[in-house]
């Protein structure tokens, strides 16, 4: 019999009203209000909807071009609120983590105003079907990270198959907010030293526990989790995520290159998991996977090296996610062999 259980918002230990995150979202998008003259600057350097040219500054560009997205600026109290609880739950990483720049969608943006409108809709049937109070769909903040460009997509095309694992039952994998960390070791760093992560909001429902490497979730469940004590993944049917996820803020960020080790010595400290049974993924190194690839032939067996070539060029071919490829190459050469090929890489690279 399937586990089934309403998992409550983790932040906060309570359901969250849509009225209350709409109050939220309004809040910290004031912050921009609250400094014309910072408004007039993000305009005048590009960065605001109406600076789309050449003149925008990178690596902003991909979410400022034709008005997608406005920087947050200002000193309002809320902005600074949002900024605190993000690092507060970077862990051990925490005092080496800066948060450079919080983007939004601007009023203006129909897209995203039709997305919200979808999510209002879901949110409205979920409500009805689980007894008519809106606590009980509980809406969960939750991060997404990825590569700079792949939020961008996401930001312009919503999520699709291509940010989802396990091909037709493939699900989009999110990190409730109070866990940044495991959000970060997702990114992948730009050539400014920058990592981004999809701030979201996430219409939970009727929850079910997906096994670890499963990520499969059944047609009588909205959405899964990895554990109903301390959810740190989050899966969303990746046909359904448009409705069930609405994307309202992108937070880009500086922290050590040297993450996996502030994850391990977490794991180690704690005698868990950093990301719950599926342990912390060594891809938050500033290298990329064709490097890693390179070096992996010194640490596992020809058979095994033949089999990652394969994986490899499956994700080339936008057959498999990022995700999915370093959870696999995981399984199948190791924790070790994989995170000694990427520090190899790494100081290759150095």
């Amino acid at each position: 019999m399937e586990q089934t259980q309403i998992v409550e918002n983790e932040a906060s230990g309570s359901n969250v009203d849509i009225t209350e995150v709409e109050k939220h979202q309004d809040s910290v998008s004031g912050a921009a209000k609250a400094n014309p003259k910072a408004d007039k600057n993000d305009k005048e350097s590009g960065s605001g909807p109406s600076g789309s040219g050449s003149s925008a500054p990178e690596p902003f560009r991909v979410f400022t071009q034709d008005g997608m997205m406005l920087r947050v600026r200002g000193t309002s109290a809320d902005l600074i609120i949002f900024k605190r609880n993000f690092i507060s739950c970077m862990a051990l990483a925490a005092g080496e983590t800066i948060v450079v720049a919080v983007h939004k969608y601007p009023a203006s943006n129909l897209t995203h105003r039709a997305r919200f409108q979808a999510f209002r809709a879901f949110l409205a049937e979920t409500v009805h079907k689980y007894g008519g109070i809106v606590q009980n769909a509980h809406i969960k903040t939750a991060l997404y990270g990825g590569s700079r460009d792949e939020i961008a997509q996401i930001l312009v095309h919503g999520f699709s198959a291509a940010n989802a694992n396990g091909g037709a039952h493939g699900c989009v994998q999110l990190v409730p907010a109070a866990h940044s960390l495991d959000a970060a070791l997702s990114c992948e760093v730009d050539e400014a030293e920058l990592r981004h992560v999809l701030v979201c909001r996430v219409i939970l429902g009727r929850v079910q526990l997906v096994p670890d490497g499963s990520n499969h979730v059944g047609p009588d469940f909205d959405t899964g989790c990895d554990s109903f004590t301390d959810a740190r993944t989050l899966y969303v049917p990746a046909g359904l995520a448009n409705s069930r996820i609405c994307a309202d803020f992108v937070i880009s960020f500086k922290a050590p290159s040297c993450l996996w080790d502030y994850a391990t010595y977490a794991t180690q400290a704690s005698g868990g998991f950093v990301g719950a049974s599926r342990g912390p993924r060594p891809q938050e190194l500033p290298i990329n996977l064709f490097a890693v690839l390179d070096r992996l032939a010194s640490f596992v067996t020809p058979l095994q090296m033949t089999i990652a070539v394969e994986l490899f060029w499956k994700y080339k071919g936008n057959n498999m996610s990022r995700h999915e490829l370093i959870r696999q190459l995981r399984l199948m050469v190791g924790e070790e062999a994989l995170v000694a090929a990427a520090k190899a890489s790494a100081s290759v690279n150095n």
